[in-house]
């Protein structure tokens, strides 16, 4: 029972972590280089703070998905003290250090997945912070693994966004993404990190997969047959063939969990 009641502690903490990130964030952290200040931005921005309690029980529920396993496993070491609310370290020094970076890793990449679905931006401010929680990693680490770390985060997303820009004469991949893979590979390690990879790949694309079927189907009930029931479907088949950009964040985010799980 306590070590349950450790895990909702820490999970608890990641959600503060993150409602603090997303609600204490300047506005100019959701805008994007060319953007420029207006009314609908403002708003969306204005309802994310202002919604900040549901905000917080989405990253609840979420944290509690994802993280739970991985937080029983790397909490094993620790005791929960149920009278005073304090959890307290029996680990090694190194072992405290991971799972302190964990939390906040895991705060961070809920606040770049909530700000990638309201505002289509990863802020860089994020990315660095995770670059910052990377550290003991620099000072651990020696320079071959060092540079294979950055290299696996950053290479993959890279050669992605140079043969798109060959084929179809844009970038499939955002800035952002490869900015933050970046990140996460000097955090995981080059080989969770081509793990992460994979696993986004695969997620993604069976997202694309699912979602062309639904708008493909949509399309034939709508326009090969004459009900009007089905017809009221209209607005659901406008809203989704007017979408031009999926998130990649929550798919990275789904790789990186399950990768630390492994």
């Amino acid at each position: 029972m306590n070590l349950i009641l450790n895990i909702y502690f820490l999970i608890s903490i990641i959600v503060f972590l993150s409602s603090s990130i997303l609600y204490f964030s300047p506005n100019i952290f959701f805008y994007d280089y060319d953007e420029i200040e207006n009314i609908n931005l403002c708003h969306k921005i204005y309802l994310l703070k202002s919604n900040i309690i549901y905000i917080s029980i989405f990253i609840f529920l979420i944290s509690t998905v994802l993280f739970k396993y991985y937080l029983i496993d790397c909490s094993s070491n620790f005791i929960f003290k149920s009278n005073y609310y304090i959890v307290v370290a029996l680990s090694t020094f190194n072992d405290s250090i991971m799972l302190v970076s964990s939390i906040f890793l895991f705060a961070l990449l809920i606040s770049i997945f909530i700000s990638d679905i309201f505002f289509m931006i990863i802020p860089e401010e994020y990315i660095f912070a995770i670059f910052i929680i990377s550290l003991p990693n620099f000072i651990n680490g020696n320079f071959p693994t060092l540079f294979f770390n950055f290299i696996s985060g950053f290479l993959p997303f890279a050669i992605l966004i140079a043969i798109s820009t060959l084929i179809y004469k844009k970038a499939v991949i955002g800035a952002g993404d490869i900015k933050l893979m970046t990140a996460l590979g000097m955090f995981l390690g080059y080989q969770k990190i081509l793990s992460t990879y994979f696993m986004t790949f695969f997620f993604n694309s069976i997202f694309i997969i699912t979602f062309f079927i639904i708008k493909i189907t949509l399309y034939f009930l709508l326009y090969l047959t004459n009900s009007k029931q089905i017809y009221n479907l209209s607005n659901l088949y406008n809203y989704i063939r007017n979408i031009k950009n999926i998130p990649l964040v929550p798919f990275i985010l789904l790789g990186v969990s399950l990768n630390l799980y492994i």
